[in-house]
Parts: C-alpha cells; sequence; structure tokens
C-alpha cells in the first residue's frame, strides 16, 4: 500500500504548484499511489527542515505507516543516515538563516565535524538527511528507504533530450512556457491531465501580493515566516518599483538571498504565514484522493489516526490550521481562474 504525502497549492521552491492540487492527486494516483494526503501550506512552503517535519508527523499520526521512500542524489541511505547523526551547531544554523543564508549552505557550514563533502550539496541528499533528522526528532519509528535520483540535475531548467530523465525542474519550465519539449518524458494520462487543467504561473499572484505589501509597509514584514529586518526593508524600498511578483524577486535577490528564499518569503506574506505558524505541528490529515480498490485503508487510518481525518471539508471540525488553509486554497483558485470551490469539491476516487 503506498501513501503520498503530497503538496497542495503551494510547494517548497516558493511557487503555487503548476496545476491544481486535485489534477495533480489524480497523476499520483494513476502512477500508482493508493491514497494522497495534502501536506498544509505552511510546512509545504517551508525549507527543508519544516517540510521534512511536517511530512514526517503526518505520516506518524495515520497509525498504520512503517517506512518512508524518498529520492535522494545519492541513493545511499546509510551515508545519507551518517550525516544526519552529525553534530550541527543548531544556534549558529538558526542565526544563519535569520540572517538570510540558504538552508544547505547554512547547514554544511555548521557541521562540527571537519569530513564534509559534496553530499550537502545536492537539494534531494539534503532533505533525505532533515527527513532522517526528523525521524529522530520526533521519536518516529518509520523505517527509511532512499531511491537514487537518475537523468537532469535538480536545478536543470532546460530539457535535456538524451538525459534519459528530465528534472521537474526542466518540466515545470517547459510546461508554463508552453513548449513542447517535455512531452517525450511524461505519462500519456499526465499531458492529458495538464491541457485539460488551468497551468498557472507565479506572476498570476502579482496584484494580490501588490495590494499586501503596500497594505502592511507602514509596520514592515517580519512577523511572516523567515523574513528577516534586512529583507524586510529591502521589500519595503523596492515597492515602488514593483510590476510583477517574479521581477519584485529579482529585484530582492543578492549574494546571501536566493530566489527561492525570496519568493518563498513573498508568499508567507501573501499567505499571511506567520513565525509562530512556521512552528506549530499538524492539526489534521485531509485526504486528497485515493483508488476504489484501496478504500480500505481509510477505515484502518479512521481506527489508528491521532488526528482529525478530513474527507468532506463540510463535516470538518473547527481547526484553525484548516481554516487557514481553505483560504489560501480559494487565492489559489482566484488566481487559476478555474471556479473550483474547496467546500463542494470531492476526494478524487479512481
Amino acid at each position: 500500500m503506498v501513501i503520498v504525502v503530497m503538496s497542495g497549492d503551494f510547494v517548497q521552491r516558493g511557487a503555487p504548484a503548476v496545476c491544481n492540487k486535485y489534477e495533480r492527486t489524480r497523476m499520483a494516483l494513476l502512477a500508482g499511489a493508493d491514497l494522497v494526503i495534502e501536506l498544509p501550506t505552511v510546512f509545504s512552503l517551508s525549507s527543508a527542515e519544516g517540510f521534512a517535519e511536517g511530512g514526517i508527523r503526518i505520516l506518524d499520526s495515520l497509525g498504520c505507516v512503517d517506512s518512508l521512500c524518498f529520492g535522494s542524489e545519492c541513493g545511499d541511505i546509510e551515508m545519507l543516515k551518517e550525516y544526519s547523526e552529525k553534530n550541527v551547531d543548531e544556534s549558529s544554523l538558526r542565526k544563519d538563516l535569520k540572517n538570510g543564508n540558504s538552508y544547505a549552505s547554512s547547514y554544511g557550514k555548521n557541521l562540527t565535524d571537519e569530513d564534509v563533502s559534496g553530499i550537502i550539496s545536492c537539494p534531494n541528499n539534503i532533505l533525505g538527511i532533515e527527513y532522517l533528522r526528523a525521524i529522530s526528532r520526533t521519536g518516529s519509528r518509520l523505517i527509511p528507504y532512499t531511491v537514487a535520483r537518475e537523468g537532469q540535475s535538480y536545478s536543470e531548467t532546460k530539457i535535456d533530450k538524451n538525459a534519459g530523465f528530465a528534472s521537474a525542474s526542466a518540466i515545470r519550465e517547459s510546461i508554463l512556457e508552453n513548449r513542447k519539449d517535455h512531452l517525450a518524458f511524461i505519462p500519456s494520462y499526465v499531458d492529458k491531465i495538464l491541457s485539460e487543467a488551468p497551468v498557472v504561473h507565479p506572476d498570476m499572484f502579482s496584484d494580490m501580493l501588490y495590494y499586501k505589501l503596500i497594505s502592511e509597509k507602514e509596520n514592515g514584514f517580519t512577523v511572516y515566516a523567515d523574513v528577516n529586518e534586512e529583507l524586510s526593508n529591502k521589500i519595503i524600498k523596492h515597492i515602488g518599483e514593483y510590476k510583477t511578483l517574479s521581477s519584485l524577486t529579482m529585484l530582492l535577490k543578492s549574494k546571501n538571498l536566493t530566489y527561492t528564499r525570496i519568493s518563498r518569503c513573498l508568499f508567507h506574506i501573501l499567505l499571511d504565514i506567520k513565525k509562530e505558524d512556521a512552528t506549530a505541528s499538524p492539526e489534521y490529515i485531509r485526504i486528497l484522493g485515493f483508488k476504489k480498490d484501496s478504500s480500505d485503508i481509510t477505515g484502518i487510518i479512521k481506527q489508528n489516526a491521532k488526528l482529525p481525518l478530513i474527507t468532506k471539508l463540510a463535516d470538518a471540525p473547527d481547526i484553525h490550521s484548516l481554516k487557514k488553509d481553505i483560504d489560501r486554497a480559494f487565492l489559489y483558485e482566484k488566481a487559476a481562474g478555474s471556479g473550483l470551490n474547496e467546500y463542494r469539491t470531492s476526494p478524487v476516487i479512481i
């Protein structure tokens, strides 16, 4: 039985998902998943540490999952375990992150062991290490496995037809730019779903973000997750030059502040994700879809779950973080122009 914890409408690279979560749930089920659960936005739009811990806590809360599988560049679980157990200067790590440095560079810099190799320069390795650290930190009994990534590296944004496997970034760019060179690297059912679903670009949120920024510029933006005083001041300084979300991100980009980090911060501001939200634990389990012949798994989860299980929003308990994520979903659907309504959309069943 394969259970997928999937980012909802907003994803870790600091952007909206290229198509809505229900269509991506359909893709996951057709690809072999039995059940898809939403990773709330607070975690899906977080750095590696928050993303990993949110996912681990949700899997543990199901009460019936025994293993965790994730991709990595090295494909070596023992090597990742070794790095996850190395001593890290946590206070210095937090300081570097607060100053705007990327998680990968901050983590590598603050390993107290001298033996630091290229393994921590690879984003999926870093995320894998954080899964393992989260398992240890939370006392989870999940048994970890990793699958080696093949083909293009994570950062490649142009498809190499000779690479075997295209990177997700390259496929995404091809979709957003309405090119066709990604078609050779995706299943036909994914192409069909994408051809019928609205494609969502970050700049579709430009007007929403602009209103939020000018409304709050007098107080600054340091209450929001990952936004330090330096970045807040830079945002205020450049508001007068605002054209689009992506152009502002480029204006704010610097040696210490990556494009992804800034974009993530801007979406934290837009979606009202504050510092205290980023340190919270998951409060619910929301099912996005499942296979008919795997429906027994929902019954097993109902019996064992440590958190409220949500299948229909109309029947959901009064949970503040769930209400906030529903509001964020409405913003996504408004930008996409899809007309979807969270309260009227049922889980995907195939």
